[in-house]
């Protein structure tokens, strides 16, 4: 069994690296743009779009017809071309619902290029004399001195390398993919781990709440943050887009969107990881992001809903889970707040009643908690009310409680 995974490290390239990425990046997109609208040109007149090894074969021709791509790798363009062929046949079949038929692209929005070949990329050795943590071999381009922890392990099989406008001048990223096999990738599994089964409960007021009592909030300290991106941008509303104060403001801003990025992708991880290392079973409720979204009519509640993430948080559970052996269970969360997790009994309440209190077995807690532990319930099929952590003899004591009830 094998599974393919991915790791993303910061480049240094040197101002005349720099200079070749940027040449790269512009090539791909000259290409790119100009086979779609070739294709473009084909479909209104009735032609079928040619194959993928014809549109490589026509960015071949166009690398050759143009002099200033003469520094450029011919894989790169090629999977320029391949990319095309994809675009096109995700619009073909309607296979995404926002697939759209493939348009030209400015300069500013053509940021990458992808190797595809592993003997076009490679770590540094001790035969290059540089560290292997810290310089990455990249064609036609160099040694390029890289930062990141993550430790590639498997086979190599692509590397997409990215400009992100993150200050003043644009930061570069590579991104590499591999295939693991199964042994390779299970590197966070203990052999101590504790044999725990935990429910999860996803909220807007507390982001996680599991059935063990653990509580995590939304940030809220990014709300600074936003403070000041309003003031930024009242300051450019009244500035020429071409000044250099308003270029310089605009700098500051996407660092400040940066530091927002990278603080809710460290607290995500960290959960994760925490949720995925310390457990054996996560069951989470399955919540449809996109439909609440759509249906939510106030602008802030659709902002607390994208701020909560939590597409983001179920992405990095599941391949956590994949790599340290948990297993990862989806779940109906209807009603999960309205039942007992002790008793069963139906307690209605609406969203702001925050504390669960029992009439019928006086049992209060908060009200994520008991619906995570109902979520909990639900994933090991155990009827509404049962406790996973009592025993059959506690659990027949409990049953007999409730038929008296009933009785009386």
């Amino acid at each position: 069994m094998t599974t393919v995974r991915s790791a993303v490290y910061k480049l240094y390239p040197t101002r005349q690296q720099e200079d070749l990425m940027d040449l790269f990046r512009k090539a791909v997109g000259y290409v790119q743009n100009s086979l779609v609208e070739s294709c473009k040109s084909m479909l209104d007149e009735g032609v079928v779009i040619p194959t993928t090894f014809q549109l490589g074969a026509m960015a071949r021709d166009i690398r050759r017809k143009t002099p200033w791509m003469e520094p450029v790798p011919v894989r790169i363009l090629t999977d320029a071309a391949q990319r095309v062929k994809l675009s096109f046949e995700a619009y073909f079949k309607k296979s995404l619902p926002t697939a759209r038929i493939p348009k030209v692209k400015s300069d500013a929005e053509m940021n990458s290029f992808t190797y595809t070949m592993n003997d076009a990329f490679r770590f540094a050795s001790e035969k290059d004399g540089l560290d292997p943590s810290r310089f990455i071999r990249l064609g036609k381009i160099g040694f390029v001195r890289y930062r990141g922890k993550t430790q590639i392990k498997g086979k190599m099989k692509t590397a997409t390398v990215s400009r992100r406008f993150e200050g003043a001048r644009p930061s570069w990223y590579i991104s590499i993919t591999c295939e693991m096999r199964e042994y390779e990738f299970k590197e966070l599994a203990l052999d101590n781990r504790p044999k725990g089964r935990i429910g999860i409960d996803l909220g807007l007021e507390t982001r996680v709440a599991t059935s063990e009592g653990l509580l995590v909030s939304v940030n809220r300290e990014l709300s600074e943050y936003e403070k000041q991106i309003s003031k930024l941008n009242s300051r450019m509303a009244g500035l020429d887009r071409n000044s250099a104060e308003y270029v310089k403001l605009k700098a500051r801003r996407a660092h400040i969107y940066k530091k927002i990025r990278n603080k809710r992708a460290d607290a995500t991880h960290k959960l994760a990881r925490q949720l995925a290392l310390e457990n054996d079973v996560l069951v989470m409720e399955d919540i449809p992001v996109g439909n609440i979204i759509d249906k939510s009519y106030s602008r802030e509640r659709r902002k607390e809903i994208r701020d909560a993430a939590w597409d983001d948080l179920r992405s990095k559970l599941e391949y956590k889970c994949a790599d340290s052996g948990c297993e990862l269970i989806s779940v109906n969360p209807a009603y999960t707040s309205q039942y007992c997790s002790v008793c069963g009994a139906f307690v209605e309440k609406d969203q702001t009643v925050r504390v669960h209190v029992c009439p019928r077995c006086g049992f209060v807690a908060d009200r994520d908690i008991n619906a995570a532990i109902n979520i909990l319930n639900k994933g090991l099929g155990l009827q509404a009310g049962s406790d996973p952590k009592h025993d059959e003899s506690e659990l027949e004591v409990q049953s007999s409680r409730d038929s008296t009830q009933n009785r009386e």
